[in-house]
């Protein structure tokens, strides 16, 4: 059941509402908090350019740090993001800097915008070094399927992390974590789908700080599960709720 809500609520969350600016669990506070959460840039979700600039401008008012997330920058489906370039022009335009997932531990209030993708669109992610290196960018690389990476791609990893960007843990196998804790059990989830990512990647020479739900499927006794082995963790808001679909940002 949590599979089907969540899959609904990719396609739903086009019919948001309201101003971006004005949903407070989107802005990261300073506050120590270790469950985060991110709006979607991608052509599926209805996010326009002219949203994330209505954060960005909350954002300079109170030194908060709006955490964005998409896919793939290149293609484009659904799960591609809309505007690449606009996204990195708007966040310029405002003089913001661009943050690492990572850097979101601690208190000392900041201005700043995360950038994250999710998956594993390395070729994609790769092909567009120099954009990012254009806009003074850089992002956070949250990757499944690690161990299924050849060794081409394991380098364009670290090409991207010499750059600058960090590599994070988005799951070894993209597991919905609460459909699989229902079936298994918080500890199964941890041992088959957290722990193995973790090592896959440090195995490679990654040191992976933090974590992505996929989907943002999460509960409160899954995220001190995984906190216990990373520092943070990503999740989603769909910015609308609606009869059929719960948003899975703590708020």
């Amino acid at each position: 059941m949590l599979r089907v809500v969540a899959v609904a609520a990719l396609t739903l969350c086009a019919c948001r509402s309201g101003n971006v600016a004005d949903y407070d669990e989107l802005y990261f506070q300073w506050d120590g908090s270790r469950v985060i959460c991110a709006l979607s840039i991608d052509r599926g979700q209805g996010v326009q350019v002219s949203d994330v600039e209505d954060g960005l401008e909350r954002v300079q008012e109170e030194d908060s740090v709006l955490v964005l997330y998409g896919h793939d920058p290149r293609g484009d489906g659904g799960h591609s993001v809309r505007d690449l370039d606009g996204v990195l022009g708007a966040i310029e335009d405002a003089g913001l800097p661009f943050l690492t997932f990572r850097e979101l531990v601690g208190t000392e209030r900041r201005a700043g915008v995360v950038v994250t993708f999710d998956d594993a669109y390395i070729d994609g992610w790769h092909a567009e070094r120099d954009t990012f290196t254009s806009y003074g960018a850089v992002a956070t690389f949250f990757v499944t399927r690690f161990d299924e990476a050849n060794d081409t791609r394991v380098n364009k990893l670290r090409e991207l992390e010499s750059d600058g960007h960090e590599i994070a843990s988005h799951g070894l196998n993209h597991l919905i974590a609460g459909d699989y804790v229902a079936d298994y059990g918080v500890d199964a989830y941890i041992d088959d789908e957290v722990v193995p990512s973790l090592e896959a990647m440090r195995g490679a020479g990654f040191q992976p700080e933090t974590y992505a739900y996929p989907l943002g499927n999460r509960t409160k006794d899954i995220d001190a599960a995984v906190l216990e082995h990373v520092n943070l963790v990503r999740t989603t808001s769909y910015v609308a709720d609606t009869l059929l679909v719960s948003d899975p940002c703590p708020e």
